[in-house]
């Protein structure tokens, strides 16, 4: 179920770059772009390993 999830993290992010990308080609930003997927993709990997922790916490407690 975990891998599901993070599959579904994973095509999340995979949208938003290409709306960024797209966003950012229009206007001539490119430098946007890869800022804004690099911020992503660190908020996206700090969220999961916070849920990793609870996720540990509650298989600790029964």
């Amino acid at each position: 179920m975990q891998s599901v999830i993070n599959l579904l993290h994973i095509c999340e992010s995979l949208k938003i770059a290409t709306l960024l990308y797209t966003f950012s080609f229009r206007n001539g930003h490119w430098y946007c772009v890869e800022l804004f997927f690099v911020l992503g993709f660190f908020f996206w990997r700090a969220e999961a390993a916070r849920e990793d922790k609870t996720c540990d916490c509650e298989r600790r407690d029964p």
